[in-house]
């Protein structure tokens, strides 16, 4: 059994980056493996602002999260079509 600790409210008027937002962003996809940095800055460059997670799991898809910034809804996105993989 699950049970929820807390639940998150969308602010009156959407969500805004936080001050320093964009450098933070330069510094994970900088850290990320290079292809998927690229993958995320090529495809998805209109909306990392509403990036909220990124999952690398061995074996499986990275994906990330990203967040209506009105409605505070999440999307799951794929971010490449190959698996994870262990150097």
């Amino acid at each position: 059994n699950f049970r929820v600790l807390r639940r998150w409210a969308t602010p009156k008027g959407g969500v805004r980056p936080a001050n320093g937002t964009q450098r933070e962003l330069e510094i994970l996809l900088d850290t990320l493996p290079p292809e998927l940095g690229r993958h995320l800055r090529i495809h998805f460059a209109d909306r990392l602002v509403d990036l909220n997670e990124i999952y690398l799991q061995l074996g499986q898809l990275p994906e990330c999260i990203f967040a209506d910034p009105v409605t505070g809804k999440t999307f799951r996105e794929d971010m490449a079509t190959v698996a994870c993989a262990q150097d």
